[in-house]
């Protein structure tokens, strides 16, 4: 609000470690969050499960903090979002590195050896 009083507040994660490490705000007012996840991990909507080790954790919530879309992607190595912006049209993207594989539904990407660049766009 204009005069900074507080309007929303929602917190993420399980026993293990989840940080969110970037966030953007689109035209409506939608939030995109980004960051990665150790263990399960709930944005609320489904749960994700602790099948990897630090995975790509990301979600999207509207203007008054429900729950649009999320998840968690990655393998036994670590994925971690650093960046998240997005467009005109409501289009997210989130950029980071990881190692080993990683598979946003669109066919796996491989890394090179050692840590790599990613960066995927999502629909709004």
């Amino acid at each position: 609000e204009a005069n900074g009083n507080h309007r929303l507040s929602k917190s993420f994660g399980q026993s293990n470690d989840q940080h969110g490490t970037a966030t953007a705000i689109d035209g409506a007012g939608h939030l995109l969050i980004g960051g990665y996840a150790q263990g399960d991990i709930t944005f609320g909507g489904a749960t994700f499960m602790d099948n990897h080790f630090i995975d790509v954790a990301y979600a999207k919530f509207s203007s008054s903090g429900t729950h649009n879309w999320s998840g968690k992607k990655g393998d036994s190595s670590v994925q971690v979002v650093h960046a998240v912006a997005v467009d005109e049209k409501g289009t997210a993207y989130f950029g980071g590195g990881f190692e080993g594989s990683i598979d946003f539904g669109n066919g796996t990407v491989t890394s090179t050896g050692g840590f790599d660049t990613f960066v995927v766009r999502m629909a709004p």
